[in-house]
């Protein structure tokens, strides 16, 4: 279950929220699951038309019962990330490209990722991204 929201608020300055819910099972051998949980939000400020700043905070919760996948262990863990982002908006809108830091503060997780449905890898460690998303 995926839900967002996106609120221009100056033709500057947009904020946005989404959420995403996953819940895996396997039933044999036996009853196992892993529910993931990530509430993501956003500001973006745009300086030009197509330069911007960008900053979120991230929400991570996964909750593991019978299901140690890789040497992931049973139980729970959740936090917050932060990112900060300095990005291109391309011409007519069919995407952009950001350079910036994604957990600022170096957050470590026990978290089983193959299951996570989730459009990005999480790291213990503050990581610089460089990014292209195309719009078709």
């Amino acid at each position: 279950v995926s839900a967002y929201v996106y609120q221009i608020v100056t033709d500057k300055f947009v904020l946005g929220n989404d959420y995403r819910y996953a819940r895996n099972t396997v039933g044999f051998p036996d009853d196992s699951f892993v529910k993931t949980q990530r509430n993501r939000a956003f500001g973006r400020y745009f300086f030009t038309s197509m330069f911007f700043v960008q900053t979120g905070a991230t929400y991570l919760y996964q909750d593991r019962v019978g299901y140690a996948f890789e040497g992931v262990p049973n139980g729970s863990d959740s936090g917050w990330l932060f990112d900060a982002a300095l990005g291109y908006r391309l011409p007519t809108r069919h995407g952009f490209i950001t350079a910036g830091v994604n957990n600022i503060f170096g957050r470590d997780f026990v978290l089983e990722q193959a299951v996570f449905n989730d459009n990005a890898i999480v790291l213990s460690d503050p990581i610089v991204e460089l990014a292209a998303r195309i719009n078709f």
